[in-house]
């Protein structure tokens, strides 16, 4: 689950949601890591405002419930600013507060 979270991670970083989308799916498919749940909302987010980006939001606010995107997104020491303020927006999108 760790390699495909990672794989989740990079092709949201390439701005590749749905491949990023889908790598998290499979990481679900084998335990519920919270970094594959952060990572399928905010991919959901960036494809666009649905029920489905709604409930992946929801679903990661019951593993992590007094979080906002801000302080989640404080977690993330990437080389990039702009791929943690994308993925911070992602979260957003997908209904995470700020």
């Amino acid at each position: 689950y760790q390699y495909q979270t990672l794989n989740a991670f990079a092709h949201y970083c390439l701005e590749n949601y749905p491949a990023a989308l889908s790598w998290a799916d499979e990481a679900l498919r084998a335990v519920a890591f919270p970094q594959a749940l952060g990572i399928r909302a905010a991919a959901l987010g960036q494809l666009g405002p649905t029920d489905e980006a709604s409930l992946a939001a929801a679903r990661f606010l019951e593993v992590f419930p007094d979080t906002t995107a801000t302080r989640h997104c404080r977690n993330f020491c990437w080389r990039n600013q702009s791929d943690i303020n994308r993925y911070r927006d992602g979260l957003i999108k997908a209904g995470l507060p700020e």
